[in-house]
């Protein structure tokens, strides 16, 4: 996109993995798609902050446990396929703003399909997201690609005290939010940033109590590592990617890779 950092399209790819190594089980989500961001006219920006664009996916395809949702089940991926967003450039936070086309789509799908009772459950989701403003805010800027691409630590910058930058990580194990601070190593077009846990936010002991409270079965260690890798071409990002793994005392493992790689 044109005096922004952005390229005009990315392919984007997310999986996740849980492995529970006590039942010798493993559960996998997979979603990858073709991301195209094209710019459109704002005169409302005399302070230059934010950026107006829109956010089309294509080729959306979604795997569970390596098994492809098929049509109409992946309809909820395809509703928010089309987006009109507002994006703050200072503070990286987005705001869709095409709410109506969405729910217009959201409706025809229920009006189309609304026998799944599934379907229907998720379309109604749908509808309660979008009419509650500070869950729509929060579910928009949690999402997997919109956390990769325009709201990463790097792009965010927040600091947790002067000293130390870093952010907090939610989605990996539900329930749980962690504080995650960050040490970032910078050589030219290409940046590393390594996070671990701030246990001066959240102690180890109170991690633990937490995990044994959601996984019901006794924890006494556990592993995090946070990594994001991002590279540049002449100033335009390029390649990103998050990979994070939370291995709980050897009994079950998350795993995750978000990235984009530039088109």
């Amino acid at each position: 996109m044109k005096n922004t950092m952005y390229m005009n399209n990315y392919d984007y790819s997310f999986k996740r993995e849980i492995i529970n190594k006590m039942e010798d089980k493993k559960k996998s989500f997979e979603y990858s798609s073709k991301v195209y961001l094209t710019d459109l006219e704002d005169e409302d920006n005399e302070k230059n902050d934010h950026v107006l664009f829109h956010l089309l996916e294509e080729d959306i395809n979604v795997k569970i446990d390596n098994e492809e949702m098929k049509f109409p089940e992946n309809l909820f991926f395809e509703i928010f396929s089309s987006l009109v967003l507002f994006l703050d450039t200072k503070r990286h936070y987005c705001k869709i703003l095409n709410l109506e086309n969405i729910l217009y789509r959201a409706n025809i799908a229920k009006k189309a399909f609304g026998k799944k009772r599934k379907l229907q459950k998720e379309l109604d989701t749908i509808k309660e997201i979008i009419n509650d403003e500070e869950l729509l805010f929060f579910s928009i800027n949690e999402s997997r690609l919109i956390k990769c691409l325009f709201a990463n630590p790097y792009l965010k910058n927040e600091n947790f005290t002067i000293r130390k930058k870093g952010f907090y990580l939610y989605g990996i194990i539900k329930k749980l939010k962690l504080p995650v601070c960050i040490i970032e190593k910078i050589n030219n077009e290409n940046i590393e940033i390594i996070g671990s846990i701030e246990t001066l936010k959240m102690s180890r002991y109170v991690i633990l109590k937490k995990l044994r409270e959601i996984y019901n079965f006794e924890i006494n260690n556990f592993d995090f590592k946070y990594k994001l890798l991002i590279n540049k071409i002449n100033n335009k990002l390029n390649d990103i990617c998050i990979e994070i793994l939370f291995n709980i005392d050897n009994k079950v493992e998350i795993r995750e890779i978000n990235k984009v790689i530039g088109g």
